[in-house]
């Protein structure tokens, strides 16, 4: 013999009031705010793909390579500060020394890292330099 009531819906007694004692109170999970200190590289959902962009890397570097800013600009601080050191030096050395072979000397180097800054430009552009100093894929 079926002893199911079906007009009567399930968890319900023949009065209507539900079935297997008091309901319990609904407690929601603890609020956890997200860690906005934590580096990108600990962000679990964060993927290999820099946040800088290949265009505005190979502009600053292109622009103001003599000053290191393209190599700062990806992360490559060291480099950033050999550039930014022999241009300060050598244009330093220009202002200051009259000597004709100390100045052309200093004029040399300096014009040699703004080659090395048109190099790097064009490196970025094809693509030649794929990762920034996080070594974090650029694009």
């Amino acid at each position: 013999m079926d002893t199911y009531n079906w007009n009567q819906p399930q968890g319900y007694d023949a009065d209507g009031y539900p079935t297997g004692g008091p309901a319990q109170p609904y407690v929601p999970e603890a609020y956890v705010p997200p860690n906005y200190d934590a580096p990108l590289s600990q962000i679990p959902y964060q993927s290999d793909v820099s946040p800088k962009s290949k265009v505005a890397a190979g502009f600053l570097s292109l622009f103001f390579g003599c000053f290191g800013i393209g190599r700062f600009y990806l992360g490559y601080a060291r480099l950033g500060m050999i550039q930014l050191s022999i241009t300060v030096v050598g244009l330093f050395v220009i202002g200051l020394i009259k000597s004709s072979e100390v100045s052309s000397a200093a004029a040399i180097c300096v014009v040699a890292v703004y080659v090395w800054s048109i190099i790097d430009a064009v490196l970025i552009f094809a693509g030649a330099i794929k990762k920034d100093g996080q070594g974090l894929r650029i694009y």
